[in-house]
C-alpha cells in the first residue's frame, strides 16, 4: 500500500488516498496497537480471537455479501486465477490462469456460457489478460511467464510475439488505449499492430546501469505519464522516459493500482464507481469496499483464499457496479447496490 510520506510534488489526493489505505489494513481488522505493559495473558486471548474470527467461515462455505454488495454468482475452476479484466461492453470476463489456458464468462441473469482458449502449442502460465477496445470486434491480449504474448479475436490468434528473457510477463492496457508490458524492472511501450517494443521505461538509476529501484509488479497510466507499482511506485514521462517522481516502500501487491476514471487520483486500490474503492485483503480473505472517507459500504467476506485479482464495469438498472473477484481457483460476480 501507499506510504504517507509526501515526496516532492506528490499529489494531495494520493497521500490522502494513502491514508486510507493505512487505516484499512491496520485499524479495522486488528486494532489501534496495544500498550506495550499489557499482560502476555490478555495478548495471547486476543490473537486467538482474532484467529478464530478469521477462521469462522468453513473453507467450502459460499461467501457472504453485506451492504451494498451483492453476491451474484460463484464458481470454482480447475486452475488457479491470476488475473481478471472486464470486456469494453461489460459483458464478459476474461481469466488469466496458472494452468496456461484463459477462461471466458458472461454476466448475464442466465446460467454463464463457459469458453476457453488454450495456444495452440504448449505454454507456461498465463500471468495476465486484458481487452483491447477496437471499432469492429473486442481483441483480448495475454502475457505468459516464458515471455509470451498474444492477441485473440474471437478464439483466433491475431498476433503472437516471444522473448525469452522477459521472465514472468505481465501486459496492461491504459486508459488512452496504448498497450505496456513489464517484466523485472522494465516497462515497454507496444506497437498495437504489431506488438513490437517502441519505448522502454526503467527503475534503473539513470535509465542504465545495475542499481535499481525493484520490481515492477503493475502499470497503469493518465494523461502524459506511466505509472508503475511495486516496490515502489514510479511516474515516468511517456515521451522522453524519464523518472519524474517516486515514492519508495509503497508495496504494490498484484494489479491493485489504478488512477480514477474521472478525478486526479491515484490509489493502490480497484476503483469500483467513482466514489467507491475495493480492497482485496490478503489475511482476511475479504473484499472491503470504501468510500475515500474511509466509510465502509460493503463487505464481500468469507472467501477461501486470498485475491489475485479484483475488476469493476459500469451496472444496469439497480446496480452502480458490478465487480469480478478472482481469488485462488474460484470466480465471484457481485454486484454493487446504488
Amino acid at each position: 500500500m501507499m506510504t504517507s510520506t509526501q515526496s516532492p510534488g506528490m499529489p494531495s489526493a494520493l497521500l490522502a488516498a494513502s491514508k486510507v489505505s493505512t487505516i484499512l489494513t491496520r485499524d479495522k481488522f486488528f486494532g489501534k496497537k496495544r500498550n506495550q505493559s499489557t499482560s502476555s495473558t490478555a495478548s495471547v486471548s486476543s490473537m486467538l480471537t482474532t484467529n478464530a474470527r478469521l477462521r469462522q467461515y468453513k473453507p467450502n462455505a459460499t461467501p457472504t455479501a453485506e451492504g451494498r454488495f451483492k453476491l451474484k454468482d460463484t464458481e470454482e475452476l480447475n486452475s488457479e486465477l491470476l488475473s481478471c479484466d472486464w470486456s469494453p461492453d461489460g459483458s464478459t470476463v476474461a481469466l488469466a490462469r496458472r494452468d496456461g489456458a484463459v477462461s471466458l464468462r458472461n454476466w448475464t441473469d442466465t446460467a454463464p456460457s463457459p469458453c476457453e482458449l488454450k495456444a495452440p502449442r504448449e505454454v507456461a502460465c498465463a500471468t495476465t489478460v486484458a481487452w483491447i477496445p477496437v471499432a469492429q470486434q473486442p481483441t483480448l491480449i495475454v502475457a505468459y511467464s516464458d515471455g509470451r504474448l498474444v492477441t485473440w479475436r474471437g478464439t483466433n490468434i491475431l498476433q503472437e510475439v516471444h522473448d525469452e528473457r522477459l521472465v514472468d510477463l505481465k501486459v496492461h492496457v491504459l486508459q488512452c488505449g496504448s498497450i505496456v508490458t513489464s517484466a523485472a524492472d522494465e516497462v515497454h511501450l507496444r506497437d498495437a499492430a504489431t506488438l513490437t517494443k517502441v519505448a522502454t521505461f526503467t527503475t534503473r538509476l539513470g535509465g542504465q546501469g545495475l542499481l535499481g529501484f525493484g520490481r515492477v509488479a503493475t502499470v497503469t497510466g493518465g494523461g502524459p505519464s506511466i505509472i508503475g507499482g511495486g516496490a515502489a511506485v514510479w511516474w515516468w514521462d511517456a515521451r522522453t522516459g524519464d523518472i519524474v517522481r517516486r515514492i519508495p516502500g509503497s508495496g504494490v501487491r498484484g494489479d491493485a493500482l489504478h488512477v480514477h476514471p474521472a478525478q486526479d487520483k491515484v490509489l493502490s486500490a480497484a476503483w469500483l464507481t467513482k466514489e467507491v474503492i475495493g480492497y482485496g485483503g490478503a489475511e482476511e480473505n475479504l473484499v472491503r469496499g470504501c468510500t475515500c472517507d474511509d466509510q465502509t459500504v460493503g463487505v464481500l467476506r468469507g472467501l477461501r483464499y486470498p485475491v489475485w485479482s479484483l475488476k469493476a464495469a459500469p451496472g444496469r438498472g439497480s446496480a452502480q457496479g458490478k465487480m469480478a473477484v478472482a481469488a485462488g481457483n474460484y470466480l465471484h460476480f457481485v454486484e454493487i447496490t446504488k
